[in-house]
């Protein structure tokens, strides 16, 4: 029972930031979770992806889920450096990013068809949080949340700690983790993810 929403992947495209003050009207994969194309124990360029902490928030009447991200990242390097992510998109329901932070530090993006691209700025042999947030509408009640991309920097996260939120009168349908009915947290120590958090609600009206 180890899964998760939209994931992230590092990728060494050159960026043409766009301010992310601009509306993001974006069709994404509900949730996500960061992922490195790397190999080894340290991810790319001497990174590790420590942990990371997900809300997943149901709004209802108008059948939204908010996804609020923290992750943990570790420069090991004795160089300061800025890394490349990719977000990837995925059809779905429209999407408004409405925070991407690193250390309380607004960044830039660019967005394409199928990504949302940013760089994140790492100092030497330090620990930064990554703050993504956006939401988005869903067609019908079930949310994803990607975290098999963990798997691609080559070890298990310290921990991951998903919180699911649902409205009064609303109930969980079923959930590839072990939340209650009513919504709860969840806690993995450690989390090497084999498939992604999914899960479904009901509401008074539907039941």
């Amino acid at each position: 029972m180890r899964d998760g929403a939209a994931s992230i992947f590092v990728g060494l495209a050159s960026l043409r930031p766009k301010p992310l003050a601009a509306i993001l009207a974006l069709t994404l994969l509900v949730g996500a979770s960061v992922a490195a194309a790397a190999t080894g124990l340290v991810g790319p360029r001497g990174v590790r992806f420590i942990s990371e902490e997900v809300i997943l928030r149901v709004v209802e009447p108008g059948r939204t889920l908010d996804v609020e991200g923290r992750y943990q990242l570790r420069n090991e390097g004795l160089l300061p450096l800025s890394m490349p992510i990719r977000f990837p998109i995925a059809p779905g329901g429209r999407a408004q990013v409405t925070k991407l932070e690193v250390n309380g530090q607004p960044l830039e993006l660019e967005i394409d068809q199928r990504q949302i691209r940013f760089a994140v700025p790492l100092g030497a042999r330090s620990t930064s949080i990554l703050s993504v947030s956006y939401e988005q509408l869903v067609q019908e009640r079930t949310g994803r949340y990607v975290t098999t991309t963990v798997r691609d920097w080559g070890r298990p996260l310290e921990e991951a700690r998903f919180r699911l939120e649902l409205p009064q009168g609303c109930r969980l349908g079923e959930s590839t983790l072990p939340f209650d009915r009513t919504g709860s947290e969840v806690v993995l120590r450690p989390f090497w993810p084999e498939r992604d958090v999914s899960f479904s609600w009901r509401c008074p009206e539907t039941e």
